[in-house]
């Protein structure tokens, strides 16, 4: 048999072993209990009301000498200003408790007199002081706060007082710490005199018990016959051999109620496996699902949802590697007109919703796989047709589609389409080459104007080189505008506009002029289409307002009150998205020291499409600084009656369609006749553009028309020309 009971390490001394084999008893335990628990309410009993007792002595101190200092005031109130008395407040004292803060305050006023620290007194303090009269007391945790009333002058006064009491905190802790060590150092001694009385009745008596448990070990182990006599036979108490037994069977619980909770251990481990396989498995589906999802994305559009770009190289690339000539498909490059104007001048959201109306529409008339390429750009693969009509066929059953309009945010929006065609019969080699030429396709429809398709051949891939030529001089002499200022290959051109009552030049209109040095003259209807798309027209525009104004200005300084009254300059519909164009404009006429009555804007029917909004906003701060503003080519688009009534335009110029006919048709006549009288209804003036013959202008004087332009009087002329212009019909040189 071994030991019963856990022995102490042997270099321990004998007595302390004894203490701690005491100390596994349990009445031994329960005696240190009792003495814990005794010890505890010793410190509640005196501890606490002595800590408070503390506490009041100290704010009785701290009050004992704010007593004194207020007898000293009021004794020296009368002959001392409200800041000697702070200053004697906060005066040093020779105990621990300095003031802090001070403050007086007028109670009739309630201002305050003057003060130190950072007192504050509420508004609601003061009118309880007023009404109550009371004395003021108030601990926090660093500071004591007193307040006094004070009577001078037949006027109230109150006294606050801000002690500093942070060492008051330290004596309370000094004192806790005093009264705690001198509890701990009794409560040592009584449990110390506890075990001395009860040594000779329990604890010799449990310790003779261990050593003959310890004896009978031995010889148990050893399994000899014989057994010692034991000294435990004549216990004074042998109950306590009765809580070893206890201890015994309280360890047999123990260990059986581990085995128990081994086994539901056990099951609850299995259980969580259970719920481990479930959850991987529902892991495993999510994750299955997530793949998908993200398969489905890596070949679709988001906004859209149809196919993209990886899922149409996809599909072609099958289709050209087993291409045969037996198997016939086509792509359309499909790209939306006037979207950038859209999404500039309604917003990119309205801009998103448009296109995912289009893709809506795509589903609708066209049953093969459709993607987005990027921005409007979009392709449709036609891999289950025939021949090339078929493709054709299709292509003109999208754009029809694509004549009603879109309602989006209660806001019609046009959008037409224009689409590029190309097949297999190319024989391609690859699918960038076939994207390629359908693209070029697409560009040569949008020529023919809004909604058309094309059909590639090889002379449009030269006809995209020869634009991609152009782009390249462009950019080229527009990044050197800056640096070549007088050196430019570009030229302004001026076509007077002449008054039909005077025979005068009131007006010039700026026309640019390209004389490349290899390629000649370059016509504006070749070029600034170009310009327009790349983006380059706003430098190029920028341009020609600095030279228009510069030459303006040179004419005032040449010819005073001879000089025209003002020189018209086109704003083409894409400087309107720019949203410096208003601030440019008016800072080029300040550096050419013009008045806004000097310059006229010309803007066509086409820049307010889609921007009617934007335009007009812009116009009207024109408008502020005088600038007049004029309708080019009046009559040619569909709401030309609108664009007058809710915009400010001072001049509405009838486009030469309808003059140079004004002789010849009856129709002519009377569509000018009725633009020159709903001007003048609407106290707008006229200019008629076109007029080349001396019939003409008899013609639309007896109409009553009030300016004129044309090659009658000039062609567009350079500078110097136009100077000379001035001479001959302003001076009658």
């Amino acid at each position: 048999m071994t030991n019963l009971s856990p022995q102490p390490p042997s270099f321990l001394s004998k007595k302390f072993q004894r203490f701690l084999i005491v100390c596994n008893a349990k009445l031994s335990r329960r005696l240190v209990f009792l003495i814990f628990l005794s010890i505890i309410a010793i410190e509640i009993i005196i501890l606490i009301p002595s800590l408070r007792n503390k506490e009041k002595e100290l704010l009785n101190q701290v009050e004992l000498i704010s007593d004194t200092k207020i007898q000293l005031v009021t004794v020296n109130f009368t002959s001392f200003s409200a800041m000697d008395i702070l200053d004697l407040l906060m005066a040093k004292t020779n105990n621990q408790y300095g003031v802090k803060g001070a403050g007086i305050y007028e109670i009739k006023s309630q201002n305050r007199v003057n003060g130190f620290g950072e007192i504050n007194i509420s508004q609601s303090f003061l009118n309880e002081i007023i009404d109550e009269k009371i004395q003021y007391r108030k601990k926090y945790n660093d500071s004591y706060e007193l307040g006094y009333i004070i009577n001078f002058n037949n006027q109230e006064y109150l006294l606050i007082i801000n002690y500093d009491i942070s060492s008051h905190g330290r004596e309370l802790w000094l004192y806790f710490l005093r009264i705690t060590i001198l509890i701990i150092i009794i409560s040592i001694f009584v449990t110390l005199a506890t075990f001395m009385a009860l040594g000779p009745n329990i604890i010799n008596p449990i310790l003779r018990l261990r050593e003959d448990l310890i004896k009978a070990g031995k010889y148990l182990s050893n399994a000899s016959p014989e057994c010692p006599e034991f000294s435990s036979l004549n216990y004074p108490y042998h109950n306590e051999l009765q809580d070893v037994i206890i201890t015994f069977i309280q360890m047999y619980e123990q260990v059986k109620q581990g085995i128990l909770a081994q086994k539901n251990s056990e099951l609850q481990l299995q259980e969580l496996n259970k719920q481990l396989e479930t959850r991987v498995k529902e892991r495993t589906e999510e994750l299955e699902q997530i793949n998908q999802h993200l398969a489905y994305q890596a070949y679709h559009d988001e906004l859209t949802d149809l196919g993209n770009r990886a899922l149409l190289f996809e599909r072609l690339n099958k289709l050209i590697k087993n291409d045969n000539k037996n198997r016939f498909f086509a792509l359309l490059f499909l790209d939306l007109d006037n979207f950038k104007i859209v999404n500039d001048s309604l917003g990119h959201s309205t801009g998103d919703i448009l296109l995912q109306k289009v893709a809506e529409r795509f589903r609708k008339f066209s049953n093969y796989l459709t993607v987005r390429l990027g921005g409007d750009e979009f392709a449709i693969c036609l891999d289950k047709i025939s021949n090339l009509s078929e493709a054709v066929d299709i292509a003109k059953n999208i754009i029809a589609g694509f004549k009603q309009p879109f309602i989006i945010n209660n806001q019609t929006v046009f959008s037409n389409i224009s689409i590029g065609i190309t097949t297999n019969e190319n024989n391609y080699d690859n699918v960038g080459q076939m994207i390629r030429d359908s693209d070029v396709a697409m560009y040569q429809a949008k020529t023919k104007g809004q909604g058309n398709y094309a059909i590639f051949t090889t002379e449009m891939h030269q006809a995209i080189t020869k634009t991609m030529e152009l782009d390249r001089e462009l950019r080229r002499v527009i990044n050197n505008l800056d640096s070549q200022e007088n050196q430019t290959e570009f030229e302004l051109f001026y076509q007077p506009i002449i008054d039909i009552k005077s025979n005068k030049i009131i007006s010039f209109e700026a026309l640019i002029r390209w004389h490349h040095p290899e390629w000649g003259f370059v016509s504006p209807a070749h070029f600034i289409p170009r310009t327009e798309e790349t983006g380059l027209i706003l430098p190029l525009g920028s341009w020609i307002f600095r030279q228009a104004c510069n030459q303006m200005k040179q004419w005032l300084n040449d010819f005073a009150d001879f000089a025209p009254k003002n020189i018209s300059i086109n704003v083409s519909s894409f400087q309107f998205n720019d949203v410096n164009l208003y601030q440019n404009l008016l800072t080029t006429i300040n550096l050419a020291q013009l008045e806004g009555k000097n310059v006229k804007i010309e803007i066509t029917e086409s820049s307010l499409i889609n921007q009617m909004d934007i335009v007009k906003a812009i116009l009207l701060k024109f408008k502020e600084h005088q600038i007049t503003i004029s309708l080019d080519d009046f009559g040619t688009g569909y709401s030309s009656l609108s664009y007058l009534h809710d915009l400010p335009f001072d001049t509405i110029k009838i486009d030469q369609s309808f003059v140079k006919n004004i002789n010849d048709s009856q129709e002519s006549e009377k569509i000018v006749q009725t633009i020159i009288s709903l001007a003048h209804n609407l106290e707008r003036n006229v200019i008629a553009e076109g007029v080349e013959t001396e019939k003409d202008l008899d013609k639309l004087k007896i109409m009553g028309c009030d300016f004129a332009q044309g090659y009658f009087f000039s062609k567009p002329v350079n500078s110097i020309s136009a100077t000379a212009l001035i001479q001959k019909f302003n001076l009658g040189k």
